[in-house]
């Protein structure tokens, strides 16, 4: 007489998942499996809560493809079983912690160093942000004679302002601020 092992239903652990926001991350879900058995076939599907709220999850085969929607940071999850042998596992939770990305404006611009006395200065800034966030533009430090208008930094020194002068300029997406700082010689 042959004794067949029993067939017994798998069974899934709970994971966690870290990506940055925007980025998408693919998941071998037999990996989640403790009693794993490759001489099986396994089908995965997900529970009729399990499909996550922050994002997409297609499952193909063994595998399972997560991307949360465009912005979207925090936690998400899914819920998902299995089936080998007309066995169902327990459910498994798969939670993502998605990563928020800083974006900071770049400024992209170099400024002219000197002026002549009595001449004009002008310099244009330009500055992107790669969320393409608008941008304010402000005037932290700088000599009288210079004045900031939205991405325009004007100004004619007079002989009185001879030298070295420190400027410092900010360009800020509302949240992030990145700066500037250089010095203009007349």
């Amino acid at each position: 007489m042959k004794i067949l092992p029993i067939a017994q239903a798998p069974i899934l652990r709970n994971n966690n998942f870290t990506l940055k926001q925007d980025d998408s991350i693919l998941i071998d879900l037999t990996k989640i499996i403790e009693n794993f058995d490759s001489t099986k076939t396994y089908l995965f599907n997900f529970t009729n809560t399990g499909k996550p709220l922050k994002g997409n999850a297609i499952i193909e085969g063994t595998n399972l493809l997560y991307k949360p929607n465009t912005g979207e940071t925090g936690l998400d999850n899914i819920s998902l079983i299995a089936i080998s042998d007309n066995l169902k596992s327990n459910i498994a939770l798969l939670t993502f912690t998605i990563d928020k990305v800083i974006q900071l404006p770049v400024i992209t611009s170099s400024p002219e160093k000197t002026v002549n006395e009595g001449s004009p200065y002008l310099y244009n800034i330009v500055a992107t942000h790669p969320g393409n966030l608008p941008l304010t533009y402000s005037l932290k430090d700088g000599p009288s004679w210079l004045v900031l208008l939205n991405n325009q930094l004007t100004g004619t020194p007079l002989q009185a302002q001879v030298g070295v002068h420190s400027v410092i300029i900010s360009v800020s997406d509302g949240t992030n601020t990145v700066l500037q700082e250089f010095s203009v010689e007349v």
